[in-house]
């Protein structure tokens, strides 16, 4: 997921982490607040309690919900491809897709959060993955989650975090960029940038212009 952005590890430490149901949590049911609660483990287990994180599409909401209950570990929140607000009119699809990715079998590619800590620091940096390297997982982690989060409301969670904010999201996301400049609202220091040409997962379709966005950001924020 996150191969194209190696190149950041030159300045920055890298941190990955499977969400529940996911990778190597694969056994773990999906819950907001159990996500939630193992992002905060790995910050403060791997990153000293503060970090810029970074969460891409399911893991943008597990970050909202990370800032809001805890800014003192987001030194900046960058949130990519989760600008749709789940509990209005996406409510009810986000459940009939749910029900659909729990009926299919194969796995595939699933977001996950993740997390930038500490300008040159410690740590083996990360190898870029071979070209075409597949990262695939159970199908039914995107249905759990999607049935956890429909009806949630997330941006009362982005209005109570303090710190800067990055809006990420592809110019060709018709889906989870509907809600963007109510989201860039309610965050009190926030930026959005729009990838051109690029889909749901913009940090693929446009790694290069991507990682510049965030080196600007990551550079911007009080660490």
């Amino acid at each position: 997921m996150w191969r194209e952005q190696a190149p950041l590890a030159d300045e920055y430490r890298l941190i990955t982490a499977d969400l529940p149901a996911h990778g190597a949590l694969a056994g773990e049911r999906f819950r907001l607040e159990h996500a939630v609660d193992r992002v905060a483990s790995v910050i403060d287990w791997a990153a000293g309690g503060r970090a810029l994180v970074v969460g891409f599409s399911l893991g943008g909401y597990v970050a909202m919900e990370l800032a809001a209950r805890s800014p003192e570990r987001v030194a900046g929140l960058v949130l990519c491809g989760a600008s749709s607000e789940p509990w209005t009119v996406l409510a009810s699809p986000l459940r009939i897709a749910a029900r659909l990715l729990l009926a299919m079998d194969e796995g595939v590619p699933m977001p996950w959060a993740a997390t930038m800590a500490g300008r040159a620091a410690l740590g083996r940096r990360l190898q870029p993955a071979a070209p075409n390297a597949a990262h695939r997982v159970r199908i039914d982690a995107g249905g759990q989650a999607l049935l956890d989060i429909a009806g949630r409301r997330f941006r009362p969670r982005l209005r109570s975090y303090p710190g800067p904010t990055l809006l990420v999201n592809g110019a060709r996301d018709r889906l989870m960029r509907r809600h963007e400049l109510a989201f860039l609202g309610e965050c009190r220091n926030g930026r959005l940038v729009v990838v051109p040409n690029a889909r749901h997962l913009a940090n693929l379709d446009a790694p290069e212009l991507f990682n510049r966005h965030l080196r600007r950001f990551a550079a911007s924020i009080p660490w």
